[in-house]
């Protein structure tokens, strides 16, 4: 369908792909049964407004890369934000990106502590480190034996 006059013109930045990278502690009594809530709700919403990504948790830190277009990745990200079941969340990496890294994941899951000393730095850092931010993200490959938890 044509674009009338009166219409706004779309906005290149709302069609582009963009990739997300934030960290957080795991609130207290968030348990394995709240993971696997927040995986199969994700799995659900993300497959319908074409967003993929991965959870990872250390048991201390969330870390989640999510990648998608537009209106749809920064309400998610703002909706997660606010979720009650972490804190200290802080957005590590945001950019435009050519491809997905997640291209077959609505939500992949890797559960690995062997990062937890990674993300918690993450958190306590006051300045932005952008080659931090990448090699955590090389870091983040969805475990395909605990990717369906």
């Amino acid at each position: 369908m044509p674009i009338a006059a009166s219409d706004p013109p779309a906005d290149p930045a709302s069609s582009a792909l963009h990739q997300v990278l934030y960290v957080s502690r795991v609130a207290p009594g968030v348990a394995h049964r709240d993971i696997r809530a927040i995986l199969d709700r994700s799995r659900r919403r993300n497959r319908m407004l074409d967003l993929t990504g991965c959870l990872v948790c250390t048991g201390r830190h969330f870390a989640q890369v999510i990648e998608g277009r537009g209106d749809a990745l920064r309400t998610l990200v703002d909706r997660i934000a606010a979720d009650p079941r972490h804190e200290g969340m802080r957005r590590v990496l945001e950019r435009r990106v050519a491809v997905r890294q997640y291209p077959l994941w609505s939500m992949a899951y890797l559960y690995d502590d062997a990062l937890d000393d990674m993300l918690e730095l993450h958190i306590e850092r006051d300045a932005d480190d952008p080659a931090a931010a990448l090699r955590t993200l090389r870091r983040i490959k969805p475990d395909t034996v605990m990717g369906a938890l």
